[in-house]
């Protein structure tokens, strides 16, 4: 049975100043859901980077927290006003167990754990442009559990030469099964479509129109800047491209104008693969 959650303070966030790098720990006691973090004279644009530290490596990196409210408002939460959403969870799923199998769980000795968290921060690049920088966090937490799965976003960017077809061939897939994939910048880029092939068979062949109409009668709310390839799109958790022992997997991307395409990554994998720096 899923063990209740409760909201804690989280300690002070060390470094809020404007062209410094912020640091938050998270005292690896809990189970981690969610941290809600409070932001004022700052804006999203200004928080420049966003990574989860987990035992020294980093587990998640979001260039922008404007990219990650966009992340959000996909998932169909409200837009950051003033307290930026970060989830350990894959929100918004109808199963609960499969909700939460990603919240960060410690609190447990090596001995219980073989995969025990000792360490978990997260960082906020601030820029040099911000006013007066005022940040603090909250968690949403419940009772310590192993680490098991965690969510890692890692980003890949690569760029349109014009109107055409980029395929992209290279993303890792030693990293973990994948949750979701997010190409970014298309309002300048206008994708048409997309077609995704695995070990020379081919998975997913939708327009960028049917694909955010399947996404809308799901549980998703597709975003202007954003196209997304999501295995998760009608709730079901148990859903996700598996990657075990594929041989290639292939992206082609029509793209109707020349502009740098940022490709976000969701790997779901134990703490132990997380990527290194």
């Amino acid at each position: 049975m899923p063990l209740k959650k409760i909201n804690v303070d989280l300690p002070a966030i060390q470094g809020v100043v404007a062209g410094s790098k912020a640091t938050l720990r998270l005292p690896p006691s809990w189970t981690y859901h969610q941290v809600p973090v409070a932001y004022s004279g700052v804006t999203l644009a200004q928080i420049n980077a966003i990574r989860l530290m987990v035992n020294g490596e980093v587990a998640q990196t979001i260039t922008e927290a404007a990219k990650l409210d966009s992340f959000n408002l996909f998932d169909g939460r409200a837009a950051a006003g003033g307290t930026l959403i970060i989830d350990f969870e894959r929100f918004g799923l109808r199963d609960r167990l499969l909700q939460e199998l990603t919240a960060i769980g410690t609190g447990l000795p090596p001995e219980q754990d073989p995969r025990s968290i000792t360490s978990l921060y997260l960082e906020f690049d601030i820029d040099a442009a911000a006013a007066a920088p005022v940040m603090s966090a909250k968690a949403v937490v419940s009772a310590p559990r192993p680490s098991g799965y965690i969510i890692k976003r890692h980003e890949f960017p690569r760029v349109s030469s014009g109107a055409g077809l980029l395929t992209v061939s290279d993303l890792p897939l030693e990293m973990g099964q994948i949750n979701r994939i997010f190409f970014g910048n298309h309002a300048v880029i206008g994708y048409t479509s997309f077609k995704v092939t695995k070990d020379n068979n081919v998975i997913f062949d939708r327009t960028v129109a049917d694909n955010e109409q399947f996404q809308v009668d799901g549980v998703r709310v597709p975003q202007a800047d954003l196209v997304a390839f999501d295995p998760s799109e009608d709730g079901f958790g148990d859903e996700w491209l598996v990657t075990d022992k594929i041989q290639n997997l292939r992206i082609d991307l029509q793209c109707g104008a020349a502009g740098a395409v940022p490709i976000t990554v969701e790997y779901l994998a134990p703490i132990a693969n997380v990527l290194k720096a």
